[in-house]
């Protein structure tokens, strides 16, 4: 009897730790997946997602190193030219890769028996008493062990090339420009003028009440987009404390705590602002990856940006819009109306050309593509173009005018159109590299994008 007591009671317990041990292990499982789930993708070593590509963190930072090498640029602004190009790479690697564009390793083993690389075909070592290259000599290097990371190294340079050239032809093969086109854009570049010229730099009188009677009149033109809003904390990291205090702060953000409460606790004074750059940092990217309530990091030379989004318009399927007040468009009214009145003032003179002659200078022959009197803003050459020859006319730039008397103009035959095959390669060539630049710029716009760089929660 009493064994048999013992027998229940010890399947009672059997069981109950049994239970135990279930219990256990879904615990141990729950806490580390909860855990994962809890590290930001930052943390977990990547920096992007593009398209359905994830990007680790180190091949961005290899981007930015390769430029900060060669550049003067601020530390914002390599980290945003790289960020931008490492869009570029990877969104173009996946067409090449989905258009079936890669080479393959035969290709590239030949093109390395056959082509070397430009500095030993350079290299005086390589080359024959008769000044041909040592085709042998190279045969032997190829075969050396030792050379092999700078084969490696050539290998991934022309299978690189081979892709973008590809690429570039399969996009382009068929962009041509019209035989009117090439001719009008001929004709601008290769029309020689020789001019009179008189300059007038009048001062009118644009008080705040004209300024405001445009604005009134013209509301629409000032009419743009809202720009993203922020709740933006500075603190400088520049003294010990301030380090501290920035890591505090993230690391509370971080847990999750109320943006209100940290914000309080540390006396920190937050600002309003719009805009999608920060401390000279584009966050286009970021604000399509996070929606309002988020936070993100933004970190310069001396200070940290914390913010928190208010406003944003990237994730609006109908954006808000919002006028520039005055103030913001005042300069641009105020050159609307002297360009108005100063064109006016030049017509009311131009019967008068003559008058001005002893203050006239004469140019010599010179295309839109030159430099004349020292000036450089390239509408003074287009607006001449559009004058006749042997006609007086007015050319209104943003601070002064000029009344110009067309002395003569030769413009280039259709035979010399024909025959410049040179001017007909190269604007094709560039007509072709714009397209593709717009095609990239396109598929970059309808890719989905995720900015993993500056996000705290």
């Amino acid at each position: 009897m009493a064994m048999q007591k013992l027998r229940q009671k010890m399947v009672a317990f059997l069981w109950f730790a049994a239970a135990l041990f279930i219990l256990f292990i879904f615990l141990q499982w729950g806490l580390h997946f909860t855990s994962t789930r809890m590290l930001t993708m930052r943390e977990k070593g990547y920096i992007a997602k593009i398209g359905n590509t994830m990007v680790k963190d180190d091949y961005y930072r290899k981007i930015v190193n390769n430029i900060a090498r060669d550049t003067m640029l601020t530390p914002e602004e390599v980290e945003a030219i790289a960020f931008d190009n490492l869009v570029t790479e990877v969104i173009v690697d996946n067409e090449v890769r989905e258009k079936g564009l890669m080479p393959s390793d035969e290709t590239i083993i030949e093109l390395i028996k056959k082509y070397p690389p430009q500095e030993l075909r350079n290299d005086s070592s390589f080359l024959r008493e008769d000044g041909t290259f040592d085709y042998d000599r190279y045969w032997e290097l190829l075969s050396d062990p030792r050379a092999r990371p700078y084969f490696e190294n050539y290998e991934r340079l022309l299978r690189y090339n081979i892709t973008r050239q590809r690429l570039f032809a399969e996009v382009t093969g068929y962009v041509r420009p019209t035989m009117q086109e090439l001719w009008e854009r001929y004709r601008e570049r290769k029309t020689r003028m020789k001019i009179r010229g008189v300059r007038f730099v009048p001062q009118f009188d644009i008080d705040d009440a004209t300024i405001y009677q445009y604005y009134e009149a013209h509301k629409e033109e000032f009419k743009i987009l809202a720009k993203p809003r922020f709740e933006c904390v500075m603190i400088p990291r520049n003294t010990e404390e301030g380090e501290t205090k920035v890591g505090l702060v993230y690391s509370r953000l971080d847990k999750g705590e109320h943006w209100v409460s940290v914000v309080r606790d540390y006396g920190l004074t937050v600002d309003t602002i719009a805009g999608d750059t920060i401390a000279g940092i584009p966050l286009t990217y970021a604000l399509k990856t996070y929606n309002e309530g988020h936070i993100l990091a933004i970190s310069s030379d001396d200070t940290v940006y914390y913010l928190r989004i208010i406003y944003n318009p990237y994730m609006k399927s109908e954006p808000e819009y919002e006028y520039l007040t005055v103030e913001q468009a005042r300069n641009s009214i105020t050159t609307t109306i002297y360009r108005q009145r100063l064109a006016a003032y030049l017509d009311s003179i131009k019967p008068y050309f003559a008058k001005y002659r002893n203050k006239s200078k004469l140019s010599p022959w010179f295309t839109v593509v030159d430099t004349i009197w020292g000036i450089t803003d390239r509408s003074f050459y287009y607006q001449v173009l559009g004058i006749d020859s042997g006609a007086v006319g007015k050319v209104v730039l943003d601070s002064c005018g000029y009344l110009v008397k067309v002395i003569d103009k030769k413009e280039p035959t259709i035979d010399e159109f024909q025959s410049d095959t040179t001017f007909v390669h190269d604007y094709i060539i560039q007509y072709q590299q714009d397209f593709y630049n717009a095609w990239v710029e396109n598929l970059k716009h309808h890719t989905k994008i995720e900015d993993y760089r500056f996000y705290v929660r």
